[in-house]
């Protein structure tokens, strides 16, 4: 049972999901201090995946994992999958939420679950909540419409449930970047209260940062990377500045010795690309990546993992 829950857990993270594909603040709860989305709907049709897809279809547990998409949630892995969100109200795992919409088989996934879940489903606003450990401790799940919903405890799974009930309400305030809602972004992330972020909490830099956000766009058949932090005040942010300058500088100095592996040589080479400023308490970046410089990185990496 253990093994089968595991399993339909397996098949519904990596299906990522918002409607769409792109952001939306109405499933994210208002008090989260994070949030963390990824568009598949962008991804698949990114120069990015073309690198990537080919990759994957040669490894035996991508094909497992598409396999049991099909078996155990009617899914049609990578067509139906749209993206993710993820957020939380705390820094720690626990505090977790994921958000999923996808095309799946509701009846058949929800037999999945009737069958693996601890308990009988508990009824919270008329839905069923299902609830299974692993080695990670207990977890539940519910539909929330189309879209199904992973937290850790009770209370999480019934304040995402109510998000999801009540959107023009729970909009959260981390959906900062209007470029966020773009077709093309890929990967959205921000937070806020980093210093109280467990170990990030141990930089002194982090101690004086409001919130942070980033972009990870499909551009020109590339990548594109836009982000900004909010310092407390002005002088702080200079010096944020001033040492994002200083740490490019150094990276591409470094970028040809050969103490360091082919992976992070071809990292450091490519902040060429990387452009910085200073806008009152804000620190804004911007980093252009050629497709051929991630074709060169994803090689590098498969490389390393081989071992040559």
């Amino acid at each position: 049972m253990l093994m089968r829950m595991m399993l339909l857990v397996g098949v519904l993270l990596p299906a990522w999901a918002v409607r769409a594909g792109t952001v939306d603040g109405g499933v994210v709860a208002a008090d989260a201090r994070w949030v963390i989305h990824l568009n598949v709907d962008a991804i698949r049709a990114s120069r990015l995946w073309q690198i990537i897809e080919p990759r994957l279809e040669s490894r035996a547990d991508y094909i497992q994992f598409v396999n049991a998409a099909g078996l155990y949630a009617g899914a049609n892995f990578p067509q139906d999958m749209h993206g993710i969100t993820l957020y939380g109200d705390g820094f720690d795992e626990k505090a977790a939420v994921v958000v999923i919409d996808a095309d799946v088989d509701q009846a058949r996934l929800t037999d999945t679950l009737h069958f693996a879940a601890n308990e009988l489903p508990q009824k919270q606003s008329g839905r069923q909540v299902f609830n299974w450990n692993d080695e990670k401790g207990e977890h539940f799940g519910a539909f929330g419409g189309s879209r199904f919903v992973i937290a850790n405890s009770e209370q999480a799974i019934t304040n995402a449930l109510d998000a999801l009930d009540r959107p023009n309400v729970a909009t959260s305030p981390l959906i900062l970047d209007p470029a966020a809602v773009k077709a093309d972004t890929l990967i959205y992330v921000a937070a806020t209260d980093l210093k109280t972020a467990g170990a990030i909490s141990q930089n002194p830099l982090a101690a004086n940062m409001n919130q942070a956000w980033m972009t990870l766009s499909s551009v020109d058949e590339g990548l594109a990377a836009g982000g900004a932090v909010g310092m407390t005040n002005a002088e702080t942010a200079k010096q944020a500045g001033d040492l994002l300058i200083g740490l490019k500088a150094f990276a591409l100095l470094s970028a040809d010795d050969p103490k360091h592996d082919a992976v992070a040589r071809k990292l450091m080479s490519s902040l060429s690309g990387l452009s910085s400023g200073v806008e009152g308490n804000t620190v804004r970046l911007n980093w252009s990546i050629p497709s051929a410089t991630v074709d060169e990185l994803v090689k590098a990496i498969e490389a390393k993992q081989a071992g040559q």
